[in-house]
């Protein structure tokens, strides 16, 4: 039994990112749907040295890529795991590069 009030919030979160991460299969969660504004607080104290280790443990075992805002996807960006926005795949010297951005991009593997 949790008896600390902050303890049985963070496992209420954590139990809702992890059904997240298990449907989508990454925790890339937009702001609005249960557990995006507290993932992006996690994400904030993350960069800002501020998450106990133990905690930020717990999120890396569940996605090792929980700190992207973005779903990992190695087809886009290799050498660092983001997809990358259409604006930035568009090849400017060709004239149907634009059209191709404006595509909806290709799914990666593991995404729902």
């Amino acid at each position: 039994m949790i008896w600390d009030d902050h303890e049985a919030v963070w496992q209420g979160h954590l139990t809702t990112i992890t059904a997240f991460h298990t449907e989508h299969g990454h925790l890339a969660i937009p702001l609005h749907p249960p557990g995006g504004q507290f993932l992006g607080g996690q994400r904030a104290l993350a960069r800002n040295n501020r998450l106990h280790p133990d905690r930020h443990a717990q999120l890396a075992a569940l996605d090792p890529h929980w700190t992207f805002r973005t779903a990992p996807c190695e087809a886009d960006e290799p050498s660092r795991g983001e997809a990358v926005p259409p604006f930035l795949r568009a090849d400017r010297s060709d004239p149907q590069g634009l059209r191709r951005a404006l595509e909806p991009p290709a799914r990666c593997a593991g995404m729902g």
